[in-house]
């Protein structure tokens, strides 16, 4: 998803240069404040998340017991964010990089492709020199 999580880790956000606004990608710990979630809705903050995030987020909400999964995961798809898909070379690719998780490889691979910062409270992207910390990202 695009935003960093206000649900909890495993959101990583994106943002590209070249938009009125920058978009944002989703994977982070720290929630996201919700008027940023207000611009993606309204169309003035461009967003992206690849399809493996909205697993991760639904598989943090079990294990935190929230009953209602499908229905967050329904209602991030319901905002304007577009979902990039994973290639079988990106997975194998993010599965070589020693540097990073194979998912925060596999998130980082996807955010390049599509020319995006990762926007994420999780440090291990600081050595991609990609990564905004959602509590102080501005747009």
């Amino acid at each position: 998803m695009p935003l960093g999580s206000p649900l909890g880790r495993g959101f990583g956000s994106s943002y590209k240069g070249g938009y009125p606004s920058p978009p944002l990608r989703t994977g982070s710990s720290a929630p996201l404040n919700p008027d940023k979630i207000k611009r993606v809705y309204e169309g003035k903050l461009s967003a992206i998340i690849d399809s493996v995030i909205l697993l991760e987020v639904a598989n943090a909400l079990r294990k935190l017991g929230i009953k209602d999964v499908e229905d967050v995961i329904l209602a991030i798809l319901s905002l304007p964010i577009r979902v990039e898909e994973i290639t079988k070379e990106e997975i194998t690719q993010a599965i070589r990089n020693s540097s990073l998780s194979p998912y925060d490889s596999l998130h980082y691979i996807v955010s390049k492709r599509a020319k995006a910062k990762i926007i994420s409270a999780d440090k291990d992207f600081d050595s991609t020199g990609e990564r905004i910390d959602p509590c102080s990202f501005t747009s």
